[in-house]
């Protein structure tokens, strides 16, 4: 099967340690990695620097969000960002009389 997606020498260790490190970067629990993969707790660690990255990349989506609801006047109260949209995309129908 790799000789015909075009992968020289792939091993199950490979498959394990790719498996491991597209969960672990996606932000899947470790307890769930360990059940798919075979690893141990402490294995996982070598995956940690992974969790830094989504933490980043959460963080940063997080700051762009609040920059562009500033920027739009909006305000950054927890209450504006989180319903603001909805209010918007779905308004109330008008009552017939």
């Amino acid at each position: 099967m790799a000789k015909l997606a075009g992968v020289d020498a792939l091993r199950i260790h490979d498959l394990r340690h790719f498996a491991a490190s597209t969960l672990t970067g996606a932000g899947i629990e470790d307890n769930i990695i360990g059940l798919l993969t075979g690893h141990k707790s402490r294995e996982l660690r070598r995956y940690q620097h992974l969790r830094e990255e989504l933490k980043r990349k959460t963080v940063d989506l997080i700051a762009g969000v609040l920059k562009e609801a500033e920027k739009n006047g909006k305000g950054t109260s927890s209450s504006r960002l989180l319903h603001g949209a909805s209010k918007k995309a779905n308004p109330k129908p008008k009552k017939q009389s």
